[in-house]
């Protein structure tokens, strides 16, 4: 087999069938990432300060134990989404299958979702911080930043639920990636 029959053949395998949607997946993990170091360092952050005019630290706080717990499970369940999905779209790619609009609408929701999660997740340690969040020597407002931009990308934006929920009602779609 010549090299460009090699080449040719290539071009049908799972990558290929699954066409740009890894590409715009590749969106979503810096978003997660993001939202992971800003837990973290909020994790740390909690068990030292102790608020102004405060006499106890932040760990002993109920309020921002609740909100610690809820910005990691919004990351975390929208991590899991995302990575479920991919996996799913993977699969069906593997076994030959088309990925159909059903599927391709699932991934753009589990890639908006898990970016609009992870930015939650990020807003909500921005509360729990305090004015900490805006001190140089803390990255908190560098997360915050970074987050928010990737929030206002094309391809995961949250106007792209409303395709989503086109497709959802057997309605056609209104972006056009739907059809690639």
């Amino acid at each position: 087999m010549g090299a460009v029959a090699k080449a040719g053949k290539r071009l049908w395998g799972p990558l290929y069938r699954l066409t740009v949607w890894p590409a715009i997946a590749a969106l979503t993990p810096p978003a997660l990432g993001i939202a992971r170091a800003a837990i973290d360092e909020a994790i740390e952050l909690i068990k030292a300060k102790t608020p102004a005019f405060g006499a106890k630290t932040l760990k002993v706080h109920g309020l921002a134990q609740s909100q610690l717990a809820r910005a990691e499970a919004k990351l975390s369940g929208g991590r899991a989404f995302f990575y479920q999905t991919f996996e799913e779209a993977y699969a069906e790619a593997v076994a030959g299958c088309p990925i159909d609009i059903e599927l391709k609408a699932k991934m753009q929701l589990a890639m908006t979702h898990a970016m609009l999660e992870a930015a939650a997740a990020v807003d909500i340690v921005h509360e729990i911080v305090g004015a900490s969040g805006v001190r140089d020597e803390y990255s908190f407002s560098r997360h915050f930043r970074d987050i928010h931009v990737i929030t206002q990308h094309g391809f995961i934006n949250s106007a792209k639920l409303l395709p989503v929920g086109q497709i959802m009602l057997g309605l056609a779609p209104d972006w056009p990636f739907f059809a690639f």
